[in-house]
Parts: structure tokens; C-alpha cells; sequence
């Protein structure tokens, strides 16, 4: 493993003014600066282009296609995957954003060639950052870790609970691109087939730590829709 690997961080975004600065903020504090971002705006029809192009910094690529909407949000994440260089891959809509420690800490979990896809905790904050709630890593040490492999598929099909958030996840590019990229299943959103498909490439590394801060609010595309993580309250 380089010491200090690209990382590329896929932002989809439709019409996220009121929130996108702070993702992009969060990912310009990251400790770890060998980062690109990609901005794939899904035809907003508000003014997110005019606020990242405020963002001078060339780590920072924006993109503009027309609108494909949520039942087409895999395709999406697909196109961002297709401009991505990076040896690994991070997650991070539009409205969530990171604490400063996410990449350093995570990056250090693919040392070990075995490791296919890594994430953490998920704190749940209302509209103004205000903490709700926290996802939980499950206490089975194979689960958690898909150790052996394939592990993980007892609590992503037995218990029908989708522990890895989103935002937290970091994954190696040529596994992504090995399975096809972000899967898309019907009535499903992207992230719950790929980390299944995920499960049969290779083991997992859980880090009991909060990696994202993940945004309620009613006007998210996902608000009523999302899986249903397993919280408990702060």
C-alpha cells in the first residue's frame, strides 16, 4: 500500500444549496489531503453550482448531467465512479458531512490486503447539526467484519438490517469496479445490493467510531424512504 494513496470522494447532489457547503467544508478539514472530490449535481435547479464554484481548490470536480432522479440514483453514482482516479473510494451526499479525522482513520483499515470496504458509526443530526441519534455496529465480531467471508450476509439478509451506513464507507476502486460497479435493484437504493455484493470479495474492517454525520431533514430525497438503520438514542 502507498503511503499516502488517492482518495476519491463521490458527492451526488439535486438541488442541496442549503447544506452542501458544509460537505464540501468537511472534506477540505480532513486531516488526510490527498483527496479528490466529486461533485456529480444532478440537475439542480437551485443555485449548488453557483456555491461550489466558490470553492477554489482543484481537488474539488464539478459536474453537471440532467436529471436522472432517485430511481436512477445508482446510475448516478456510477457516472461519478466512471471520473474517479483515486485507488480508493469514499461516499458522501450532499447533505451529510464528515468530522476531520474520517480519511487518516480509515485509510490505516486497508493496510491489510484482505480488506475490501471499511465504515463506522453514523450520528444522526437534524437540520441544524443537532444530534438524534447513532447507528450500531453489530456486537458479532464475523458480522461486523464479514470474517470469514461472507459473514455479513447473516445480518444483511437473517436480521434484514443494513449496519453500514453509507457516508462511512470507504472501499477499494478496482472491487467496486469489479463487481459492476454500484448495483441497482429494484425498490432498493445503491448502497444495500453493493455491500452485499461487496460481502463475497473480501473481508470487511468495522471502526467503532462516529466516520459521518448523516442529515435529516424533510426536504432529502431519502427522508421516508431510506432502510431503516438500527439507532439508539443519544
Amino acid at each position: 500500500m502507498k503511503e499516502y494513496p488517492l482518495i476519491s470522494v463521490i458527492t451526488p447532489s439535486y438541488n442541496c444549496c442549503k447544506f452542501i457547503s458544509q460537505a464540501i467544508n468537511s472534506v477540505l478539514r480532513q486531516t488526510y489531503s490527498n483527496w479528490e472530490m466529486i461533485i456529480l449535481d444532478d440537475g439542480s435547479t437551485d443555485n449548488t453550482s453557483d456555491i461550489v464554484s466558490n470553492f477554489k481548490d482543484s481537488r474539488i470536480k464539478y459536474f453537471y448531467q440532467e436529471n436522472q432522479g432517485i430511481t436512477n440514483i445508482s446510475k448516478t453514482y456510477n457516472s461519478a465512479l466512471k471520473k474517479c482516479i483515486g485507488e480508493y473510494i469514499a461516499v458522501l451526499d450532499c447533505d451529510d458531512y464528515w468530522p476531520e479525522y474520517k480519511l487518516t482513520k480509515q485509510i490505516e483499515a486497508f493496510r491489510n490486503p484482505e480488506v475490501v470496504l471499511s465504515y463506522g458509526i453514523s450520528c444522526m443530526v437534524n437540520q441544524i447539526g443537532k444530534k438524534i441519534s447513532f447507528s450500531k455496529i453489530p456486537d458479532d465480531y464475523s458480522i461486523a467484519n464479514n470474517d470469514p467471508i461472507g459473514s455479513s450476509l447473516k445480518g444483511l439478509f437473517y436480521h434484514r438490517w443494513s449496519f453500514i451506513p453509507n457516508l462511512t464507507v470507504m472501499m477499494r476502486r478496482d472491487v467496486i469496479n469489479r463487481i459492476g460497479g454500484f448495483l441497482s435493484v429494484e425498490n432498493l437504493y445503491q448502497d444495500y445490493p453493493t455491500w452485499v455484493r461487496m460481502s463475497l470479495e473480501g473481508k470487511f474492517c468495522a471502526i467503532p467510531m462516529c466516520l459521518g454525520y448523516y442529515r435529516k431533514h424533510p426536504s432529502a430525497l431519502t427522508f421516508k424512504t431510506k432502510l431503516n438503520m438500527k439507532n439508539r438514542n443519544l
